[in-house]
């Protein structure tokens, strides 16, 4: 069995959150994570830390 990284757990967590609370689809959410990332406002460490950058 392969272990998940906690980089993948961290980031499954928040996208679980996100759709309780927004009710958006998980598609949604990962698009809406991915352009976060993209232009630096989120990130995801690969010991499973979440961070936000304060503009």
């Amino acid at each position: 069995m392969r272990r998940k990284s906690k980089e993948r757990i961290s980031r499954e967590m928040i996208i679980q959150f996100l759709m309780k609370e927004t009710g958006s689809t998980r598609k949604e959410i990962i698009a809406s994570i991915g352009e976060l990332e993209a232009f630096g406002l989120i990130g995801f460490t690969m010991n499973g830390d979440f961070r936000l950058k304060e503009v």
